[in-house]
């Protein structure tokens, strides 16, 4: 059971991390319009790819963070985890807020 927790942990963090992803798509588009017609033609239509994407972070980052600790996982207290879901909602806040004044 711990062995199994020890796996999640990094796999749950890492979406939670990664859960707003409002700042980048703004970004994306603030910087250009030219990603969309990439997007869309590489799977059919963007958001298809846009979750292809989304899918690639969250194995890649799960998979990564699971292998710290030579295999135990990313050993982290409940108040870091806190500190950093909270910081990365605010800096994506800050940066749609950013881009829409």
């Amino acid at each position: 059971m711990l062995h199994l927790l020890a796996t999640l942990l990094p796999i749950v963090t890492a979406s939670d991390l990664f859960r707003n992803k409002g700042a980048p798509k703004v970004a994306l588009w603030v910087a250009g319009l030219s990603v969309l017609p990439w997007m869309a033609s590489a799977t059919g239509h963007h958001w298809v790819t846009h979750g292809i994407f989304n899918l690639i972070v969250f194995v890649g980052l799960g998979w990564a963070l699971s292998k710290l600790d030579n295999g135990q996982g990313l050993k982290i207290s409940a108040n870091a985890l806190v500190i950093a879901i909270v910081s990365a909602a605010v800096v994506s806040e800050l940066i749609i807020t950013g881009f829409y004044l």
